[in-house]
């Protein structure tokens, strides 16, 4: 790789990264990383006689140098061309990205990339690649391919700047090379990790041209891979029809090649959506079908995320200890994978799971261990998430000026994102805390924006509890014929959804309003309100029963 800038000495060519450490000797795992590539690149100019070198190094890797930003290298170092290849790393790649060149093959020996105590995930990935070697010159996918070693790595350790630095060096070797395979590997490697930046229309793009490469190259199963990334990215721009319509074509291509792991990543993927949509009883059975088939296939990285889903939704249906099962299976498995963007995941579900029955302490700590952990990973989109549940257990806690603050950052996050169901679920959490804190006006503007958001995105179960937050802030005020007019509204929708919280509250709201002018009804709505707290362990158990004493 030729420096663009200058500055090599003739006859020499440079291992150019983005960053550079002071001398050689300053760190040593990067100066030797940088050598090994450097290697590489000697390799790729001169291809010695297959007889030179026997065994694994007979045919030397036809790649090109690709540092990671965060992996320097002295400007001194240079490598002459004809200079003789890194001795070989017989290992295995990481698991988790398809290997869709079936004419390649990694070794059998078991390469173990997830080191808890690694400085850097690259300098554990960083041998496999050079292991990825291509049987033949004018075999596809032969670019890409060193790189799918790293991926994996960078992707779970949130490393995902170099990530793209990596994916976009290899697609326009790809490109270049009219390899249509490679093209597809890594554009869809990029959309994936566009994804997780929050580049949510950049990775439909990349997706969109993964597609189209994989059907070049006439490789169906990459084509069902970019489609379904595809929808997640859909997804995420809150067009949920269009996710649904991708997942289903994904589905179709799945089941074609009798893929059945393919096919319990769109139904994960399809739960999701539902939960958002607020069909939380299709979103649970689906999630659940989606579990069995990843323990059928003992895929350990798709059925943590799936633990997390069933978790989540089972915890919105008011089965709290079914929730918090699932959810310390999820955080375990992501734990055992070295994949701490899922164990930060685990950690928001678990707080939310905490704070629903009661235990507001504990969820205010777990919380924020999430907000550190997505923080650490640079998850912005990930940070949104657990910093408006932390803002939550601060309101529950009493702590009002700092659950606004929180709040606050979380809906900036939300906004930069375009994650609309945060840019609505947030705001209400806004208005209860303006509202307790005596800005009346504040809180009606922050309920209308988010009723206006839930409204236009179809979130039922958001759109709902946005309703009674509304109401309740209406009682509060002694506003009780509106209040009332709320109250009703909401209690249908939560029935239909299946939210037991949501109803038990809307149930309660009718009672202290019809209280004053129709006690029997009034007593037995509270009556009512209090069986179903008290069906599903939920701490507003305590208010009605103290309610119904003074009765």
């Amino acid at each position: 790789m030729m420096p663009r800038s200058g500055g090599c000495t003739d006859g020499h060519l440079l291992v150019l990264p983005r960053g550079h450490v002071a001398d050689f000797t300053v760190d040593p795992v990067v100066s030797a990383t940088t050598q090994h590539r450097a290697a590489e690149l000697a390799a790729e100019i001169r291809r010695p006689a297959a007889d030179e070198y026997p065994g694994p190094m007979s045919d030397p890797a036809r790649s090109v140098a690709l540092p990671p930003r965060t992996l320097a290298t002295p400007s001194h170092l240079t490598v002459r061309s004809g200079g003789r290849p890194a001795e070989s790393c017989d290992r295995q790649h990481s698991a988790g990205t398809l290997s869709t060149d079936r004419r390649v093959r990694p070794s059998p020996t078991a390469w173990q990339g997830h080191h808890e105590h690694a400085r850097h995930p690259v300098e554990a990935a960083a041998p496999a690649a050079a292991a990825q070697r291509p049987r033949a010159p004018g075999q596809s996918g032969r670019y890409a391919y060193p790189v799918r070693s790293y991926a994996h790595e960078l992707r779970i350790q949130g490393h995902w700047d170099e990530a793209v630095t990596l994916h976009e060096c290899a697609l326009e070797a790809a490109t270049r090379a009219g390899d249509s395979l490679g093209q597809g590997l890594a554009a869809g490697n990029l959309g994936s990790i566009q994804r997780l930046q929050g580049q949510y229309a950049a990775a439909v793009r990349s997706q969109q041209r993964a597609r189209a490469a994989y059907w070049d190259a006439g490789e169906r199963l990459g084509e069902a891979n970019a489609v379904h990334e595809m929808g997640i990215a859909q997804r995420l721009c809150s067009d949920y029809e269009a996710d649904r319509t991708s997942q289903e074509q994904a589905g179709e291509l799945y089941r074609a090649l009798g893929n059945t792991f393919g096919e319990a990543n769109t139904l994960h993927e399809l739960g999701t959506m539902y939960y958002l949509r607020g069909d939380l009883r299709a979103s649970l059975a689906v999630q659940r079908r989606a579990l069995a088939k990843f323990q059928e296939h003992g895929k350990p990285y798709g059925l943590a995320f799936a633990y997390n889903e069933v978790g989540l939704v089972s915890c919105l249906l008011g089965d709290y200890p079914a929730a918090a099962t699932h959810i310390a299976h999820g955080m375990s498995l992501h734990g055992e994978l070295g994949n701490r963007f899922g164990q930060a995941y685990s950690l928001k579900d678990l707080g939310v799971v905490e704070y629903l029955t009661g235990d507001h302490r504990a969820a205010l700590a777990t919380l924020t261990s999430a907000v550190e952990q997505h923080r650490e990973l640079d998850s912005r989109y990930g940070m949104g998430l657990a910093l408006t549940e932390l803002g939550t257990a601060h309101r529950l806690c009493g702590e009002h000026a700092t659950a606004l603050s929180t709040l606050l950052q979380a809906l900036s996050l939300h906004r930069e994102f375009a994650f609309r169901h945060g840019e609505g679920r947030t705001p209400m959490e806004i208005a209860v805390v303006r509202d307790l804190m005596g800005d009346r006006t504040g809180a009606q503007t922050d309920l209308d924006q988010a009723l206006r958001t839930h409204t236009e995105y179809g979130h039922r179960h958001a759109l709902t509890e946005t309703v009674l937050a509304r109401a309740e802030l209406l009682l509060r005020h002694g506003e009780t014929d509106a209040a009332l007019a709320d109250f009703r509204d909401s209690l249908t929708p939560a029935r239909d959804i299946g939210a037991p919280l949501l109803e038990a509250r809307a149930t309660e709201g009718l009672a202290h309003c019809l209280l004053p002018t129709d006690p029997t009804t009034g007593l037995a709505r509270l009556r009512e309100a209090e069986a179903i707290y008290r069906r599903i362990g939920a701490p507003d158990l305590a208010r009605v029963e103290e309610a119904l004493r003074g009765r």
